[in-house]
């Protein structure tokens, strides 16, 4: 919640941001440590690939849309 973090700078910087700074400061730190949506699609199939060489069998399923768009991933690892 961006009030949380607009409390924390006040607290701790002294400063007030307002609510819609907090909010974009959030999101491009989101955006530094994960990437763009984009960037992580690039790295599903590998990291299935990787599931498979660790352990053999998971249980997996990607859904396309009617335009073969990505839709979403479905995977199940069993712990035994």
């Amino acid at each position: 919640d961006p009030r949380t973090l607009m409390t924390m700078v006040k607290r701790k910087v002294g400063v007030e941001v307002s609510y819609s700074t907090t909010l974009r400061r959030k999101h491009r730190a989101i955006h530094d440590l994960c990437g763009t949506l984009e960037e992580a699609y690039n790295y599903v199939f590998s990291y299935l690939y990787m599931l498979e060489q660790l352990k053999p069998g998971p249980k997996k399923s990607m859904l396309l849309d009617g335009e073969k768009r990505f839709k979403y991933l479905f995977f199940f690892l069993s712990l035994h």
